[in-house]
């Protein structure tokens, strides 16, 4: 199986207007890839387009070999994907390990059944990101930092080869984020493939590989210190963005992500 994200080509529109115009690149896999762009610029629509929630107006996409669009439960066996914003309206208080248990359910067929086995995992994947302790907790009780590490248990659970994460860092703190970027860090080790749209980059530099840079179109792609430069980033913020120096990887300021 191929270790590669591939867009060849992708072009996504609705209603008519590109939001993706020509995207081809090859991220390799496992890596940490860092997707950051003014608002509008596409990155969320590349994300769904990988997991087949999108399909390509024009160009094709390959995910670890794998077309999203003509096999898209084989694609979500080995992807897991965080989006933004999720919303739980039930009638009834969801618990944690429910909200987790959840992720397992693209591998069930109706009845969709619960094993001993199943709780098993569902304990380990909340290990793994802290929360076990709140495994019968409400879920709408939780801070947001606290539902964000949740909602990353879930997408662990079925142990993927590649987590898509859709601006993971909004409406949590500086130390829930620090706790966020230390579970990548230990996901990364253990050989799953990472790609996280952001609009800071710079809380993610001691983990980053690879920076893809988009507005509609690829502006850039490669390693931070090949892609992070005042030139590049210019054609996407104009005078708003400054890169200063630093390690492991420059420091970007950004002052309009509207640009």
């Amino acid at each position: 199986m191929a270790d590669f994200v591939v867009a060849e080509g992708l072009t996504v529109a609705f209603d008519g207007t590109r939001a993706l115009e020509d995207v081809s690149v090859e991220i390799p896999l496992p890596s940490v890839t860092v997707i950051i762009g003014p608002n509008g610029a596409g990155k969320s629509t590349f994300l769904r387009s990988l997991i087949g929630f999108v399909r390509p107006s024009q160009g094709r996409v390959s995910v670890l070999g794998l077309d999203p669009t003509v096999k898209p439960e084989e694609v979500k066996r080995l992807v897991s994907y965080v989006p933004q914003k999720e919303r739980f309206n039930y009638p009834v208080p969801i618990k944690v390990n429910e909200v987790v248990m959840m992720g397992l359910l693209v591998d069930k067929s109706i009845p969709r059944l619960h094993y001993e086995a199943d709780h098993a995992r569902v304990m380990e994947a909340l290990r793994v990101v802290d929360m076990e302790e709140f495994s019968e907790a409400a879920f709408d009780r939780l801070s947001g930092g606290q539902q964000q590490r949740v909602l990353l248990a879930r997408s662990l659970i079925r142990k993927p080869r590649l987590l898509l994460l859709d601006e993971p860092f909004n409406a949590v703190d500086v130390v829930t984020q620090c706790a966020l970027i230390e579970y990548l860090q230990r996901l990364r080790e253990m050989g799953v493939g990472i790609i996280i749209v952001t609009h800071d980059s710079n809380p993610l530099a001691r983990v980053t590989e690879y920076v893809m840079v988009l507005n509609k179109k690829l502006i850039g792609f490669g390693p931070p210190r090949a892609v992070l430069r005042q030139e590049l980033l210019a054609k996407v913020y104009g005078g708003s963005a400054r890169v200063l120096d630093g390690e492991p990887c420059p420091f970007v300021v950004i002052g309009d992500v509207h640009a």
